[in-house]
């Protein structure tokens, strides 16, 4: 098979019978649910091109119950006081359908789990880019119905229909199994300087984010190997994107990876003969008892992905073609609310205690900024009012501080402490608590702690809004970046 021609792979794979994929007739009444489909920002047309490409690849047995049972509740919740704003958790049109069908069931869980490792809008983008070049090679130009705005509508729904699943342990125990980074903290809301803790941001970012050829690699390779896992192999030259294809490859589709060269050394996912190896460092630095001796390697950037018969002879090679403008997907993992401010600060400090003073500095500013909330008297009056007691608004927040902070980053007596510290003073006059005050001299700056304690305060004062916080036990935020920014 010819190196360049992805087209011939994916045409072969769709002759497997098992593959074929039964999607006419699926509904009773396909206008009644393409206007549902619609209402929720997705197109039954374009969710049925993407789950003939998504179909290929079988989800794992238990994985798939586990996915199942984790997205079928549905319910409505109003968690918010005085606010006309509902949570709907579980299964919309989109995961209704899945849920009945194979083959929109095999679409929804991969789309959702891309969309819990990365940013929606460059996902699409991505995503498009590597559908399109995909096709190259094929016979005739045929009508596509993807575009970035119709598979962002897509994307979305599978999003929010499935929040509920917990992609982020997943990730969590991957990071730590490879013994990389695991947070949003790339994202921050300024260019890193020389005095922050992480100033190579791009390299934490690449743990998470595919990039384009790998993504448009995956489409067909994986499949490929687990149709026929005894003559392929799926090799990966390059650390980019690592612990979304563990997730991916081993944990949704079942396959053995085997990761080299990583900071805890050599890891191996899964049991049996390994069917997916993804090396860090280029062959010559890595161990030799990898069964390639003479595997081709990219000599760019960035990396080449490819798909090898059982000789370790290459039948398809995937790379960045440097003449196409290139697309970049942004990573953007998704944090569960309860405890997400401990998560934002471990990725900055190592130490206990300091992350345990940057809590107490963060629900003493909630504290202070709850004070000073006002509202609108009425129409057309030019009065502002308090929003409610100060009494009831104290515990308000202090219960939100509990649930945003966790309970290894919240001492009521120290939030009201800090709050009476900081009475009076503006934001550029707080100075860091004595546990980091070498600290942030040295290795990250004090700048950045504080406006990531700051954001984390307007964080935890939107939730002091919620009247039950039990009812967002579910969801997960992303990036802080999106408070800076407002």
């Amino acid at each position: 098979m010819s190196l360049a021609g992805q087209f011939s792979l994916s045409f072969e794979l769709s002759r497997i019978p098992e593959l074929v994929p039964v999607i006419a007739n699926a509904i009773n009444d396909v206008v009644d649910f393409a206007r549902e489909l619609r209402k929720s920002g997705s197109d039954i047309v374009v969710e049925q091109d993407l789950a003939t490409v998504f179909l290929q690849n079988r989800i794992e047995a238990k994985f798939a119950e586990t996915f199942k049972h984790a997205v079928v509740p549905t319910d409505v919740a109003s968690p918010f006081r005085a606010l006309p704003i509902y949570f709907m958790r579980g299964a919309g049109p989109t995961v209704r359908r899945a849920l009945r069908n194979q083959a929109y069931f095999s679409m929804v869980v991969q789309l959702s789990m891309l969309c819990a490792t990365h940013e929606i809008i460059s996902l699409s983008e991505g995503l498009f880019e590597a559908l399109r070049l995909r096709l190259r090679g094929a016979p005739t130009e045929s009508d596509s119905t993807f575009s970035p705005d119709s598979l962002s509508g897509v994307l979305t729904a599978c999003s929010e229909q499935t929040a509920s699943f917990p992609w982020h342990g997943y990730l969590a125990h991957i990071s730590q199994a490879l013994g990389v980074p695991y947070g949003n903290d790339y994202n921050l809301p300024r260019p890193p300087g020389p005095n922050d803790l992480y100033t190579n941001t791009e390299h934490y970012n690449n743990y998470y984010s595919l990039s384009v050829p790998l993504l448009q690699a995956s489409l067909d390779m994986l499949a490929a190997v687990q149709s026929l896992y005894k003559d392929n192999i799926m090799f990966i030259d390059g650390s980019r994107g690592c612990c979304t294809m563990v997730l991916w490859a081993h944990y949704v589709l079942g396959h053995t990876v085997r990761i080299e060269g990583c900071p805890n050394g050599t890891v191996t996912f899964g049991a049996g003969e390994h069917n997916v190896i993804i090396v860090f460092e280029p062959p010559k630095t890595t161990s030799a008892a990898v069964p390639f001796g003479n595997r081709p390697v990219s000599k760019n950037e960035q990396p080449c992905i490819y798909l090898m018969d059982a000789t370790a002879m290459p039948r398809l090679k995937i790379q960045r073609d440097d003449e196409e403008a290139g697309v970049e997907i942004v990573a953007d993992l998704k944090i569960p609310a309860r405890g997400y401010g401990e998560s934002m600060f471990a990725e900055k400090l190592d130490g206990e205690s300091e992350r345990i003073d940057m809590g107490h500095v963060t629900s003493g500013m909630a504290l202070l900024f709850s004070e000073h909330i006002m509202d609108e008297a009425g129409e057309g009056s030019n009065q502002r009012l308090l929003r409610m007691s100060c009494a009831s608004n104290i515990s308000n927040v202090l219960k939100a501080s509990a649930f945003i902070l966790g309970d290894t980053l919240f001492d009521p007596r120290k939030a009201r402490y800090y709050r009476d510290a900081y009475e009076g003073q503006g934001i550029d006059a707080i100075r860091p608590p004595p546990s980091l005050q070498v600290l942030t001299k040295t290795i990250v700056s004090w700048e950045l702690l504080r406006a990531r304690a700051y954001d984390l305060a307007l964080v935890i004062l939107a939730f002091s809004a919620v009247g039950n916080l039990n009812e967002c036990e579910s969801l997960v935020l992303g990036p802080l970046t999106n408070i800076h920014a407002i």
